[in-house]
């Protein structure tokens, strides 16, 4: 990055994997446990569904198909009146890292806590884009310490066909997640580091920062990526003088951050 697109850009954006990343484990462990289902057992159906399908001559995603295997498990009881709203309430069970969300707070005074920063009124803004569940992110403690959640997300309820030539709705509508609505892997998290970097703060927002003559309607520098296994994406950041940082975990439970590779 040349200092001169430098001084143009002053909204710095950390943007963060989730799963052992910002929480030791998965974010689903509070789901099996409270109606439960076999954890072990679960991933290990997921892992083996690629090849199961592959063989009946269908692909399916690696990073998402444990999204498909939890609608299965609603649609045969297992997780029956499961619903995006129990989905934000199991977040609230989410631990974080020691020394989390606060972190995430420390991190956004420090442009404050110097002159050369202030001159330039730059602020620092943090992002996660994980291939977890949004709405358990929505209602996890870290919530409000983001700008902006990027995660996979299902539908309830999904309308009924010719819907649009129907005065009124069926009333007797199951409010479960039944379908999926978006979904992110590990290359959709490119994508989203776009969209951030064009000043979007949710999927598919539209909406445009203010600027002035001769600046980026965009203003965004997605500088720092911090993630377990977001090599892909850090890969975007090389060679622009971004940073994509990894989070490693000893067996001290000491933390320290490693440059991505």
């Amino acid at each position: 990055m040349t200092q001169k697109n430098l001084h143009r850009q002053n909204i710095v954006a950390c943007i963060w994997d989730f799963d052992k990343t910002l929480i030791p484990g998965y974010m689903q462990a509070p789901i099996f446990e409270t109606f439960g289902i076999d954890e072990e057992l679960f991933w290990k159906e997921v892992n083996a569904l690629p090849e199961i399908y592959a063989e009946r001559g269908t692909r399916v995603s690696h990073d998402t198909i444990y999204l498909n295997h939890l609608l299965s498990y609603v649609k045969n009881g297992c997780l029956k009146g499961l619903t995006n709203h129990r989905l934000r309430e199991l977040g609230r069970e989410l631990v974080f890292y020691p020394g989390l969300p606060e972190l995430f707070d420390q991190l956004r005074a420090l442009p404050a806590r110097h002159e050369a920063y202030r001159k330039h009124n730059i602020t620092l803004e943090h992002y996660i884009i994980s291939t977890g569940l949004a709405e358990m992110i929505r209602g996890s403690a870290i919530a409000p310490h983001v700008d902006g959640i990027f995660g996979c997300e299902f539908i309830e309820a999904p309308l009924p066909p010719n819907y649009s030539r129907q005065d009124e709705l069926p009333l007797q509508m199951e409010f479960e997640i039944s379908q999926i609505g978006t979904i992110v892997d590990n290359t959709i998290k490119t994508r989203y580091i776009f969209e951030i970097n064009k000043g979007a703060t949710e999927p598919d927002d539209r909406r445009q920062r203010v600027h002035g003559p001769g600046r980026s309607p965009h203003p965004h520098r997605p500088d720092d990526l911090c993630g377990r296994r977001s090599q892909r994406c850090a890969g975007l950041f090389r060679g622009e003088g971004k940073r994509g940082q990894g989070l490693r975990r000893f067996q001290s439970t000491e933390r320290r951050r490693v440059r991505a590779k």
